[in-house]
């Protein structure tokens, strides 16, 4: 009995409820993905062979999928208790890859319940979001900043200029480790530790994860 109690005392001593336990493993994904991005540019910046804008372009997809797993994380552990894990998770998943949307969904669950970005860093965010991962590639660029004056080119300060330079890449970055710790408090703060090892739990929670496979798995 005594071994039950310290087990039940370790994990938090929180009941067990397997729509919560699921939530909790989908708002860890998420943050965890975001962090992983996060990880990589920072691998990138400190290996950079070039700086070409072509290359910059590779570390800002990383990082705008770094807002977005963020943003997704905040969406799941801000859901509601009624809010049943694929309901949750569909709101997260069909908002696509729009940082402002996105943001808009985290603003409208976290409000009265945890503080989100400062304006200026929410500005970022939202001048980060406008162009988008089709960005990536280098004939992608070379044609879209072709389309900007010469002027606008050499003092980044072109729709696309503005935001594939290294200036803005680091400063965007710096401001993701601020988004990334928001998402992991909102996580600790609304499902604690997971607590889901607890016996017959188990079985309990792989049954509820074979139940959401079986509705969203096509969006996974």
């Amino acid at each position: 009995m005594s071994n039950i109690v310290n087990l039940q005392q370790l994990l938090g001593n929180n009941p067990f409820n397997a729509d919560s336990q699921l939530k909790w493993k989908i708002a860890s994904s998420f943050a965890a993905d975001a962090n992983d991005f996060l990880w990589r540019v920072g691998l990138l910046n400190q290996n950079r062979p070039h700086d070409t804008t072509a290359y910059f372009a590779k570390m800002y997809v990383d990082l705008l999928m770094s807002a977005e797993c963020a943003l997704k994380s905040l969406i799941i552990s801000l859901s509601l208790k009624g809010e049943t894990p694929e309901d949750a998770y569909k709101v997260a998943r069909r908002t696509g890859h729009d940082l402002e949307k996105l943001y808009l969904k985290v603003e409208g669950r976290a409000k009265r319940r945890i503080k989100l970005l400062t304006p200026k860093q929410r500005a970022l965010l939202m001048k980060a979001n406008t162009i988008g991962v089709g960005y990536r590639y280098d004939i992608s660029t070379f044609f879209f900043l072709s389309r900007e004056s010469r002027i606008d080119r050499a003092f980044q300060r072109g729709p696309v200029s503005g935001i594939l330079n290294y200036s803005f890449i680091m400063e965007f970055y710096a401001m993701l480790h601020d988004l990334r710790d928001l998402a992991d408090a909102s996580l600790k703060k609304y499902y604690g530790r997971d607590n889901s090892l607890a016996g017959v739990n188990l079985q309990k929670l792989a049954d509820r994860q074979d139940a959401f496979y079986t509705a969203v798995g096509r969006l996974l």
